[in-house]
């Protein structure tokens, strides 16, 4: 229940607190005094949103708090479990800011959160009903509701295996909506997409060949480089124009000049050990040629390869990885090309078999619906009965119609497939004696429609498991004994749950349990709303104005005291 809340800086109003009471709590006050500002601040506690338009004049910011008590129960625990909030206890304290500037702060139990977040808590803890709230009754996506809470089968778990058929079942069509895209497609550039295929497939490349080639790549190129410096060096040494040809030259000359004798001998003898040394280094360099083991076509043939990677890469990837990932986009497609008529025969028949369980379940839906229709028919004739519409005829009915569907070029018999199931629902009503059913928006008057909704919140009031629900001038266009009804529904109402009633009806507030007034209090410069709890004077007094304006008499009082006694 709401036990609190408090309102700052909020449009009129400068400062105000309220505590509400269990029971039926109303509210009363003249036109304008800010009882619609209540209203709108616990909106705003639901997760309505707020603009900077709302800050009272001169203020930074406005302020709502509200203090809720719920039991502790699994369904609370579910729900805050799921909004990662913490429930220390059975209390719940919802503040929010509205900046001049627009922008809002969500708090609960002073942990930030967010304005979708803080939806999902509000409509668990407060059902507003407003005037306007009427015509949720003229949305017929709203009657499939009423039919499910009244269900004694479990319809959400129903519902919900139904929706994730029905979530599959539209991403097969999607799919097979592709599929004949794609081959479209795919038979334009079929050419191009085998020539790929093949250039890739005929490489025979892998990932393994491509780093064993680069290992042995970089050795052969060193041994290139050995074979190549011992190759040129014994070119030098040992051609017809190499060093030797010319140190042969000199090593005659200095043996003839030896027979000279000193110091020519010695000359000769020390040219000739290095002439014998370099002979040495040239024969063994020439050895050293022979035993290295230098492949020139195995190097080709391994840059060759290399070049056929690096050629691949320029085309279908930068690794050789990424080119056999594309290599199997290319098997794919390739393959739907080929096999297309099979993957669309194959998504065509799963479409099939998830259509025949979803109409299986639709059925189902539709059966409970049924069921759930005719019950809640004679809960609402009932309640209705209780509000002086005893001779209204009410009539819900519910629907199921076969219909034809391609796919493909194929046609099969579904349902039109809703996420809240496939049935039409429509309530049909007759307020008059003689005259025919028809939809409820074609015929009702406001009244009408207020005593209609009255009915349906009775019948499922403490079945929505909200413990507070708030009526803002729902009874406008009653009077006299009908007002009367509608006070004492209200009144039945908040045995079970907590009813906070905005009404202009005395009728209506004689059977409250808490009997608040809202009053605009006009200053030099200002204006603001204060709230008053009234004793049980001041309601007669209170009540007296609602019947009389300002022209109170004995006589008025002494009537309010007599109805007020009635509904003790």
């Amino acid at each position: 229940m709401l036990q609190e809340i408090s309102i700052q800086n909020f449009a009129i109003i400068d400062q105000l607190s309220i505590t509400f009471e269990q029971g039926l709590s109303v509210i009363t006050g003249e036109t304008g005094a800010g009882k619609s500002m209540i209203i709108d601040a616990l909106y705003l506690l639901m997760g309505a949103r707020g603009s900077g338009d709302i800050v009272r004049h001169g203020a930074k910011k406005a302020v709502i708090e509200g203090l809720f008590f719920v039991e502790k129960t699994e369904r609370w625990d579910e729900i805050f479990t799921s909004l990662d909030i913490t429930l220390e206890d059975d209390s719940i304290i919802i503040r929010r800011e509205i900046l001049a500037g627009g922008k809002s702060v969500c708090k609960v139990n002073g942990k930030l959160i967010s304005l979708t977040h803080l939806k999902i808590l509000g409509r668990n803890l407060l059902d507003i009903h407003g005037q306007h709230d009427n015509q949720s009754l003229l949305d017929p996506t709203v009657y499939k509701m009423f039919l499910d809470i009244s269900s004694e089968q479990d319809m959400e778990k129903i519902l919900k295996k139904y929706q994730s058929f029905l979530n599959i079942y539209h991403e097969k069509k999607e799919e097979l909506k592709k599929l004949e895209e794609q081959a479209r497609e795919l038979f334009r550039h079929v050419d191009v997409l085998e020539f790929q295929r093949n250039e890739i497939r005929e490489a025979q490349i892998s990932v393994e060949e491509e780093l064993e080639l680069l290992a042995e790549q970089k050795q052969l190129q060193q041994l290139k480089k050995n074979f190549q410096g011992i190759g040129e060096t014994v070119e030098l040494l040992s051609s017809e124009t190499g060093i030797f040809s010319k140190l042969s030259a000199v090593k005659r000359n200095l043996e003839d000049l030896s027979e000279i004798g000193a110091p020519y001998n010695q000359m000769s003898e020390q040219f000739n050990d290095c002439y014998y040394i370099l002979e040495d280094i040239s024969f063994a360099l020439s050895n050293a040629a022979e035993n290295e083991q230098f492949d020139p076509n195995r190097y080709a043939f391994i840059e060759d390869r290399l070049d056929k990677y690096a050629k691949l890469k320029r085309k279908y990837g930068s690794t050789a990885e990424e080119i056999l990932q594309f290599l199997e986009k290319l098997d794919i497609q390739y393959d739907k090309v080929q096999n297309m008529d099979f993957y669309k025969e194959k998504t065509k028949k799963e479409i099939k078999q998830l259509n025949e369980h979803l109409m299986e379940l639709a059925v189902v839906l539709f059966t409970h619906r049924v069921t759930s229709a005719e019950q809640l028919e004679k809960s609402i004739r009932h309640e209705l009965q209780d509000l002086y519409m005893d001779k209204a005829k009410l009539e819900i009915s519910v629907s199921l119609d076969l219909i034809t569907e391609s796919i493909g070029k194929e046609e099969i018999e579904t349902y039109v497939y809703k996420k809240d199931g496939a049935e039409s629902v429509q309530f049909n009503i007759s307020t008059n004696p003689g005259e025919p059913l028809k939809p409820l928006h074609k015929i009702v008057s406001g009244g009408e429609l207020s005593r209609i909704m009255l009915a349906i919140k009775a019948i499922f009031n403490g079945k929505m498991g909200i413990t507070s629900i708030v009526f803002d001038e729902v009874d406008t266009g009653v009077s006299g004994r009908v007002a009367q009804a509608m006070a004492d529904k209200m009144k039945s109402m908040a045995k079970t749950s907590q009813v906070l009633a905005i009404t202009h009806l005395p009728q209506v507030a004689t059977v409250a349990d808490q009997h608040l007034r809202i009053s605009k209090v006009q200053g030099e410069q200002n204006t603001t709303s204060s709230v008053q709890v009234l004793n049980e004077r001041e309601r007669i007094l209170e009540i007296s104005r609602m019947i009389s304006g300002n022209n109170i008499t004995e006589a008025t009082k002494e009537h309010v005291r007599n109805m007020m006694n009635r509904s003790k």
